[in-house]
């Protein structure tokens, strides 16, 4: 189970960063850790005590870890250096997770005395959740079970605004980690999501929460095969090792060393490589080799599991070396969720280059875990069904209680008498309607009993659809990519002879004589404007082919806006006619910061920019944006002054290649690009029917905040 693979990085990032480098040997340590002990006894300032103490825990071996953390944790409260004090309390309570929860305990009783401070509270999350981590792990079945109902419960009944931040983070991060054990799927997926909105609402952002909470996140989001949520919950992990490794180092903490939990998560993030850029996928794979090179504990373990050189090779095509190396990766223990991530690459390694063999085997072992995977997680399913049946029901139990209890008070107001005749007649009515339930129970069972044969019988019927569609499925993504490949061919055998047609032109233009040339210049930049409106129909078809072939690839990132603009502005400058200024209302204003895919907006951007210039010959063409920040959204408009667009034309427009007239061109493809684009962010295009002129006004819109943004 990945709960336990969890449990090990977290002991891993608080406890072993604090531990020497790979570069130093045990003896070594000894000997540093005796140097320094010899210091401390000369050493009479307390924060010099407290840094040699420092070092002298980054030093400890793993069996001294607990004694060298109390004698710091003990000077640095003698000495009431509350902020140690609570760094150690969180170290110590991280690294006796699975050893000793009792010393837990004892921690969450001596935080109640320290002043209290933001930091002091957010400690206190963190030791408890560390306590439950401990707990959730040992429970039996049952105990989780009636403890995710529990949690669940008192969840929904938390009312937002009157409870505070923290301890709804405490409440939702304990049922995560009792979900984490026993049903690691969509249930968690989802309580996860508003975790991470709950965080970023606490008053003191902790880091070491931040990096129990993300390291959680993207392991399972990892396990439930949802790479892009996993990329980005370990791209906010590392954000959290740099802080921390900035932290260290301002504070002179010499043998603290962040590097082998940098390689887990880099290695993490490529086996997540569909949701990377191909040069994202090279930066992390250099990274993952220059760590290797730095430390040998991390070049060992990337020799005998060379997972990060197995997803680097299938991403580049290289089907033939990633079969070898997958094959050493599967000869290696790994989890079965690993496993079977393996067995997957090498399926498709094997059917790239034809290895039937080894196609065959990995198959057969694929297919076996792939039932054993959907076996378990239908049983998930089915415990997460039930939690939240017997949530509902323990609502409704307490509903009917209080129901009861009112009902009860205003009885006993009445006279015996009154009280008698009630009953009677209420024992009456439930023996009728039990009569009835009794009769439509009877009736509902013969019927349940039909639905069940006629499921049976559907099931069959699925079945044999669900072959015929898997068929018809891999006949069109053939043809798909025979129409790609038609498509990307033709544009590259048209690029050639055109540019050889644009060289030709101003040759021939360099070559006669000066009177003549002004006249042919014209011809010359007509060949040019030409060519130029070629190319941009050629990447125009090639993008709406990969639109309409895949899901566009969404990766959301906080990005400044005035960074977008500019390089908006920058991309269309000169397409601007003579006479036509190009503006940025936003200018002079202070940026802001949004959370979406810059690449993509930027494209809307640029397209609409340029389809203001293409129809305006006088004026200008105007960029802005705006944010609300209580709808969480962000709107660009793009105005012009050109020819404008007829009353009833404005739907039209976003159609491919469509004219409005005539006498003026078409709007070609990238109106229609936008809205796909638009659609895809979750946002809109549409033009400001409300706009007087003259000419057009475009609306951009989009969601710019993580809680908005469907990742």
């Amino acid at each position: 189970m990945h709960y336990r693979n969890i449990i090990r990085l977290l002991i891993l990032f608080f406890i072993l960063p604090s531990a020497v480098s790979a570069n130093v040997n045990v003896i070594n340590n000894k000997c540093l850790s005796d140097s320094l002990k010899s210091v401390l006894a000369r050493t009479k300032a307390p924060k010099e005590r407290i840094n040699i103490l420092y070092d002298i825990f980054d030093l400890a071996p793993q069996d001294s870890v607990n004694a060298a953390g109390r004698r710091l944790l003990d000077e640095a409260l003698a000495a009431k250096d509350y902020s140690s004090a609570l760094d150690m309390y969180r170290r110590l309570s991280s690294f006796n997770i699975a050893r000793d929860s009792t010393m837990i305990n004892v921690f969450m009783e001596e935080l109640k005395k320290l002043p209290k401070t933001p930091e002091r509270e957010a400690t206190e999350c963190f030791t408890y959740l560390c306590a439950m981590t401990s707990q959730a792990r040992y429970a039996n079945e049952d105990e989780r079970y009636e403890r995710i109902t529990e949690l669940i419960h008192r969840y929904n009944d938390m009312k937002e605004g009157k409870t505070p931040v923290n301890d709804r983070v405490v409440l939702l991060f304990t049922l995560c980690n009792y979900l984490d054990v026993s049903m690691p799927g969509e249930i968690l997926t989802s309580y996860l999501t508003e975790l991470d909105n709950l965080i970023r609402q606490m008053t003191y952002r902790l880091d070491g929460l931040e990096n129990m909470f993300y390291l959680h996140a993207a392991m399972t989001y990892t396990y439930n095969d949802q790479p892009a949520q996993a990329v980005a919950a370990d791209r906010e992990l590392l954000k959290v090792i740099n802080r921390l490794d900035q932290t260290a180092k301002k504070q002179g903490r010499r043998y603290r060393d962040y590097d082998r939990f940098r390689f887990s998560v880099y290695r993490r993030m490529i086996s997540n490589s569909e949701a990377l850029a191909p040069e994202e996928i090279e930066r992390i794979y250099r990274r993952i080799n220059e760590l290797a090179a730095q430390d040998d504990v991390i070049a060992d373990d990337n020799r005998r599991r060379p997972i990060a050189e197995a997803y680097y090779l299938m991403s580049k095509g290289r089907y033939a070396q990633a079969v070898t190396v997958i094959r050493e990766c599967l000869d290696a223990k790994s989890s079965s969720s690993m496993r079977r991530r393996l067995l997957r690459l090498m399926v498709k390694a094997a059917q790239e280059t034809g290895d039937n063999e080894e196609l065959t085997k990995a198959a057969m072992e694929y297919n076996k875990i792939l039932e054993e995977t959907l076996r378990e997680r239908t049983l998930q399913r089915g415990q997460e069904m039930k939690a939240l049946y017997d949530v509902v029901d323990i609502q409704d139990r307490t509903n009917r209680a209080e129901v009861l209890d009112k009902e009860t008070k205003l009885a006993s107001r009445t006279s015996y008498l009154v009280f008698d005749t009630i009953i009677i007649v209420v024992l009456i009515g439930a023996g009728v309607l039990l009569l009835v339930l009794n009769r439509r129970a009877r009736k509902l069972s013969l019927k349940l009993q039909e639905a069940n044969d006629m499921l049976t019988t559907e099931r069959d019927n699925l079945r044999r659809i669900q072959a015929d569609l898997i068929e018809t499925r891999d006949q069109a993504r053939k043809a798909n990519r025979h129409k790609s490949d038609f498509i990307s061919n033709m544009s590259h055998e048209i690029s050639t002879p055109l540019n050889a047609l644009v060289e030709c032109a101003h040759l021939i233009v360099d070559n006669v004589s000066s009177e003549k040339r002004h006249y042919l210049d014209r011809f010359a930049r007509t060949v040019d404007l030409s060519a130029e409106m070629i190319r941009t129909i050629i990447n125009d078809v090639l993008q709406i082919s990969d639109n309409e072939s895949v899901s566009l690839p969404i990766q959301r990132t906080t990005v400044a806006l005035n960074t977008l603009c500019l390089a908006a502005m920058e991309s269309t400058r000169n397409r601007a006619k003579d006479g036509v200024e190009l503006k940025w209302a936003n200018e002079n204003e202070p940026t802001q910061v949004i959370f979406t895919d810059p690449n993509r907006v930027e494209q809307v951007l640029v397209n609409l920019i340029s389809n203001g210039l293409k129809f305006t010959e006088q004026g200008y063409v105007e960029l802005a944006y705006s944010v609300d920040l209580i709808r969480g959204t962000t709107t660009f408009t793009v105005t012009d002054t050109g020819i404008g667009i007829p009353e009833g034309k404005e739907e039209q427009i976003f159609e491919r290649f469509e004219k409005l007239s005539n006498f003026s061109q078409g709007s070609g493809l990238g109106l229609s690009i936008c809205r796909m684009i638009a659609s895809q962010l979750g946002g809109q295009v549409y033009v400001d029917t409300e706009y007087p002129g003259p000419g057009s006004r475009f609306v951009f819109i989009i969601p710019s905040t993580p809680s908005e943004s469907k990742i």
